[in-house]
């Protein structure tokens, strides 16, 4: 019996894998050599810079990260950051997220901590009741867009809810 021969995976363009000793280099590399024209897609600006951080918890929580977080914008970079736990990331870190995909499945504590670290302005329980409902199937989840100081929580990426009274802080 004949084997079939797995194919190989072909990456396009320039990857890199860096440690998290290294982000700072990585940055002040980037500070320093700011290109002559950002590159451009259909009138939109693309990073130039894309660093994907999954499941790294052990190094979530070191001091270069939130500092590299709180630079990329000014390098055109993009962060991606998947983690099991929340407590894996500081919450310095966690004020810098703008984009957050919460799956089922977390308890209110853990929902609480989400509110009080990202600085949502929503109460506690109305924002439970969102999770509860946006998670309720198998496989979907609440999503939180955070444009400076508005918020935006949507289920899915499609159904958007409607909140008509926030608490201010």
């Amino acid at each position: 019996m004949k084997r079939k021969k797995k194919k190989k995976l072909v990456k396009s363009g320039k990857s890199k894998t860096v440690k998290v000793d290294r982000l700072k280099e990585l940055l002040n590399h980037f500070m320093k050599n700011p290109s002559d024209k950002p590159n451009k897609y259909k009138g939109k600006i693309c990073p130039r810079l894309i660093v994907v951080m999954d499941d790294m918890a052990r190094y979530l929580k070191h001091p270069s990260v939130s500092e590299f977080l709180k630079n990329g914008r000014h390098v055109k970079a993009k962060f991606f950051i998947s983690t099991q736990n929340i407590h894996a990331v500081l919450p310095e870190t966690l004020r810098q997220v703008r984009q957050w995909l919460i799956f089922g499945g977390l308890p209110e504590e853990k929902i609480k901590k989400i509110r009080e670290d990202a600085g949502i302005p929503l109460d506690h329980a109305n924002l439970w009741k969102i999770y509860e409902h946006a998670t309720q199937e198998p496989y979907s989840f609440m999503l939180i867009n955070k444009n400076g100081c508005d918020f935006e929580f949507r289920r899915k990426l499609r159904d958007r809810y409607k909140i008509t009274k926030v608490e201010k802080q």
